[in-house]
């Protein structure tokens, strides 16, 4: 399976959606699936979008990611996206300066352990606010 998506924790509070050798389609997919499970809960939730196999399918990452971003979904926080691959870092990078709204919204992160401290020291952060 292309993909995989499910609670990160018992108070689901964190979407953790897997990707291996997918397309732009499964993405979408996974983006629909997300969205769906977010609203079986009454708070805001986000989302752990980790590339197992590091791969990013032909077509542009851009406009896909940024397709994304205008989905309509209140409860959607922040979007971490795991990966050690420096191409996908690279883009992410330089995705964050050209797309609108992408530093609202998406995070990297090298590890799972530390995309769940990032999204806890951002929860943190917006409960001191």
């Amino acid at each position: 399976m292309p993909f995989s998506i499910q609670w990160d924790n018992v108070d689901k509070t964190i979407i953790y959606i897997r990707y291996e050798h997918w397309t732009w389609d499964d993405f979408y997919n996974a983006v629909k699936a997300s969205t769906d499970l977010s609203l079986t809960v009454e708070h805001p939730v986000d989302i752990i979008a980790h590339l197992a196999d590091s791969v990013i399918p032909q077509g542009s990452a851009f406009s896909h990611s940024g397709a994304a971003l205008k989905q309509d979904n209140k409860k959607l926080g922040l979007i971490v996206v795991v990966t050690s691959n420096r191409f996908i870092l690279s883009l992410m990078q330089v995705s964050s300066r050209i797309v609108p709204g992408w530093q609202n919204k998406y995070r990297m992160s090298s590890t799972l352990e530390k995309a769940r401290e990032l999204i806890a020291n951002e929860r943190q952060k917006s409960t001191a606010v």
